[in-house]
């Protein structure tokens, strides 16, 4: 069943309205780019805070976090960064163990974006991670060969 020329020419005329009023992805991108790094005071917190945005698609999160991390940004800096709530626990035990549970999430969240940028093949990227995670855990993670050569040089040398 075909629409009437009228009704389809309408329905054309409305997305492309549509179209052309909604901001492009990589607007967005931008727009949410520049309001990270002017509400944190440097790129580390920026990259914190990218990184605990919930429902963000992988994709673009990913492309997100590459322009924090070329504004300055390190994965060593920002992950302690991360899950921070300010909150002050009354007894130590209870710190200790709210600590010990923050240092798990950050840990996931390290392999976690690890695994994806290794799978992009963004080696600039899996390589800032060594500095937190360590180069053998980075290898195995990302399975970015070049990185793996790294881990293979580094057990050598430690065997030798």
């Amino acid at each position: 069943m075909h629409l009437p020329l009228t009704s389809h020419t309408r329905l054309r005329r409305t997305s492309t309205l549509i179209l052309r009023t909604l901001p492009s992805p990589s607007h967005v991108l931008d727009t949410l780019h520049a309001r990270l790094l002017s509400i944190h005071p440097s790129p580390d917190s920026a990259l914190a805070a990218a990184l605990s945005i919930p429902d963000l698609p992988e994709a673009f999160q990913a492309r997100l976090l590459k322009m924090i991390l070329e504004d300055g940004a390190t994965w060593a800096r920002a992950l302690p960064l991360l899950f921070v709530d300010g909150t002050d626990d009354d007894a130590q035990g209870r710190r200790n163990e709210v600590e010990a549970v923050r240092c798990e999430r950050r840990h996931a969240c390290a392999r976690r974006w690890c695994r994806v940028f290794g799978a992009m093949g963004d080696l600039d990227v899996v390589r800032g991670f060594v500095a937190c995670l360590g180069v053998f855990d980075v290898a195995e993670w990302s399975r970015c060969e070049e990185i793996r050569k790294d881990a293979e040089r580094v057990w050598n040398e430690w065997r030798d």
